[in-house]
């Protein structure tokens, strides 16, 4: 997934859904900080929520997840 965009809303986002997700992932990494950032895996749904993220919506910025 990639976000990146010049919005002045005074928002964030905090979580993802991703949808289509055969097989849980070992972890989720930001690739702009390089962190690992927490996630929950539902089999049966086949989603993954990436949770606790802070991607700011009021000034120019860029963030990528990567499923590993």
């Amino acid at each position: 997934m990639s976000f990146e965009g010049n919005y002045k809303s005074g928002k964030a986002i905090s979580s993802v859904s991703i949808y289509g997700v055969k097989f849980e992932p070992l972890m989720v990494v930001n690739l702009i900080t390089n962190e690992k950032v927490s996630f929950t895996y539902d089999a049966k749904a086949m989603s993954v929520v990436v949770n606790d993220l802070d991607f700011k919506l009021d000034q120019e910025s860029a963030s990528q997840l990567d499923l590993v």
